[in-house]
This record gives structure tokens, sequence and C-alpha cells, in this order.
């Protein structure tokens, strides 16, 4: 005969309810991903609007339009996009403004042999999302549009 009281008994019945309540969720969201991601690869553009390399030749600068955010599918973007030559370590959302930004403008400035300044000219602060600082090159915004 088991040991178990009445009470430990239905706690031990909800644990494994719930537990196998969790590996079903866990599996038809492993399904779902499965199928929607061919599905959502499809509806996704990206296009490069323009793109610059760096005078001392380690960096490369792309801005794209693109609709493949995962937190808003729809939502177009313009992302800066900074890849390290040497190392071919990526930044792929070193800047992020809503909407397509055709006035933007790239220019770099070598402040050593190691360093690399990124002027960008033509941003719409009030659509300005996001921007971030990568080691080995500074990205400044000049002439912002208001």
């Amino acid at each position: 005969m088991s040991s178990l009281t009445p009470v430990g008994y239905k706690m031990l019945q909800s644990v494994a309810v719930v537990a196998a309540l969790f590996l079903v969720s866990f599996s038809v969201m492993e399904l779902a991903e499965q199928l929607e991601m061919p599905a959502a690869a499809q509806f996704c553009d990206d296009a490069i609007l323009q793109s610059s390399t760096s005078p001392n030749g380690k960096w490369m600068a792309e801005v794209h339009f693109s609709n493949c955010s995962l937190e808003h599918p729809r939502s177009w973007k313009s992302y800066l996009h900074l890849t390290n030559l040497y190392s071919g370590h990526e930044y792929p959302a070193t800047m992020v403004i809503n909407g397509r930004q055709d006035a933007l403008r790239l220019e770099w400035a070598l402040e050593s042999v190691e360093h690399a300044g990124l002027k960008v000219a033509g941003v719409k602060l009030a659509e300005l999302a996001y921007i971030e600082q990568p080691k080995g090159v500074a990205v400044e915004i000049v002439d912002p549009l208001i």
C-alpha cells in the first residue's frame, strides 16, 4: 500500500498534469514555428539602398530597407548595417529608422589606421528608433532632418 496521503496524491497528480501540459504546449510551439517560418520568409523583403567601404578597407556600411522584423512583420524600417571586413563581425542594426530613408548620406572619416568614423547625414530624428556604437567605428549623426 502506498504511503501517500490523499493530499500528497492530489499534489503529485497536479504536478504531472502541469508537466504534461508544458510538454504539449512546447511541442505545439515548435511545430508552429516550423510551419510559419517558410511562409513568413516569402513575405519578407529586404533591399540594399546604398553601401560604402571605409577608407582603411576595414568596414562596410550598408543601408537596408526591410520589413523583416520579427516583432512587427509588416513594419518597414531602414537599417544601417555595419560589417568589420577583417573579423567578419556584423552589426546588423547599428541604426534603425522607421520608414524608407532614401535621403541618408554616408561619409567615412579615417581617424587612425585602426579606427574609422562614419558620419550619417539626412536622418529624420523623429523616425530614429535605435542607435548603437560598435567597437572600432564611431557613428555620428550630422545634418539631421527635423
